[in-house]
């Protein structure tokens, strides 16, 4: 009975009405969950199916080089990026129960004691929808709280004993997500955004310990798989570099944490000298920044980064620096900008080596900059101009 009803609510995505896929995901599919969930079926039948319909909307990576013009609406009224994006979005509502499937196990409630540290649930948890709420749809002998506080201590054990429920998560659910995700290109913003937003959900649900020891793993082997695939690339087609926003952004961000925060900065370093070097597409850097920058409290980990782009001794990286750092402008304050950017941009300007001198016009230049007139003389303006002018006859 239970594999027809997930049959019927994978119709209902299906369906031409937003109203019917909208009470699908709100109502039907919780559910679902929470009687999956009673019969710990959770993860090897719905959560499955979820990540089956994922794939088969997944295109193959070699057909998303380039962008494509929206599609026509089919019969489900949504475009390939909007119907992977909602089953994303399945996904993520459905969250709540994952984390209890794994959670809520006798290894960790075993360990629960009068000292145990009470972890509140996070925003991943809808506290106003009872049915995404699982102090509400958990019907254990111990608090939400404590069990989330228990599990985070007995995943930060240097050793400890793991359960089929932790495993399928390391061994099936990441390593297929980001399958999908190496299929997808940065420039189908929807669907990155939506991931992004995924893996910062799984990142709260789950808490640090299990970020730390179980899902950087996964994400530090195929961070290995891609710089080995950009050095050894021999053609103009390049891997999916979508897995870098990702990381940074929805795994290394989305905790305030001194040892995430470094390590996202020595990533974007690493990879801000690394593409140009190997000749890759910078725009996922690009995208990675903009995102990055939302949160302010980055705003000096980002400049850092980049300015390592600026006294790299190859001209590529340079080059990159500054196109890099000019993307930047808008999304930092003023003071950045006349601190940091600026003084970036006018030593690259006066690079000897014209082609690490990239700014897109003098015009740009002069607008895109809130800063005094005379900070860029004639002929600092005239270098750039000039090195733009090499830039573009390559």
């Amino acid at each position: 009975i239970i594999f027809q009803c997930e049959e019927l609510s994978m119709t209902a995505l299906d369906d031409p009405s937003p109203s019917v896929v909208g009470s699908a995901t709100r109502i039907l599919l919780p559910v679902l969950a929470k009687w999956s969930l009673e019969l710990d079926r959770l993860q090897a039948s719905l959560i499955t199916h979820l990540i089956q319909r994922l794939k088969s909307q997944t295109k193959h990576p070699y057909m998303s080089l380039q962008p494509s013009p929206v599609e026509s609406p089919g019969k489900q009224g949504l475009d390939s990026d909007q119907q992977m994006a909602w089953t994303l979005t399945v996904i993520q509502t459905l969250l709540p129960y994952l984390v209890m499937s794994v959670v809520a196990v006798e290894p960790v409630l075993s360990t629960i004691t009068s000292d145990t540290t009470v972890v509140e649930p996070s925003e991943v948890f809808d506290l106003n929808n009872g049915l995404t709420n699982p102090a509400i749809f958990y019907e254990g002998e111990y608090p939400v709280s404590l069990i989330l506080g228990a599990f985070d201590s007995y995943v930060d054990k240097e050793w400890q004993e793991g359960w089929p429920q932790m495993d399928w998560i390391t061994s099936t659910l990441l390593p297929e997500l980001l399958d999908v995700l190496n299929c997808t290109q940065v420039n189908r913003e929807l669907v990155v955004a939506t991931f992004i937003k995924m893996f910062r959900y799984i990142s709260a649900g789950f808490g640090r310990a299990f970020v730390k020891h179980k899902v950087k793993p996964v994400f530090a082997e195929r961070l290995q798989i891609l710089e080995k695939s950009l050095t050894d690339s021999r053609s103009s087609i390049w891997p999916s570099l979508t897995i870098i926003p990702v990381y940074l952004v929805g795994i290394l961000a989305a905790r305030r944490d001194q040892e995430f925060t470094d390590e996202l900065e020595g990533l974007l370093k690493r990879f801000v000298c690394a593409l140009p070097v190997c000749g890759a597409p910078i725009h996922t850097l690009e995208v990675t920044i903009r995102c990055l920058c939302e949160n302010t409290a980055l705003h000096e980990t980002v400049l850092a980064a980049l300015w390592e782009g600026v006294v790299h001794p190859r001209a590529p990286v340079r080059s990159s620096a500054a196109i890099l750092f000019v993307s930047v402008i808008g999304h930092v304050s003023e003071v950045l900008v006349a601190s940091r950017i600026a003084p970036a941009l006018v030593t690259l300007a006066s690079d000897p080596d014209m082609i690490a001198c990239v700014v897109n016009s003098e015009q740009e230049l002069k607008e895109g900059l809130p800063l005094p007139q005379a900070l860029f003389d004639n002929t600092t303006l005239r270098k750039a101009r000039d090195c733009t002018n090499v830039w573009e006859q390559q």
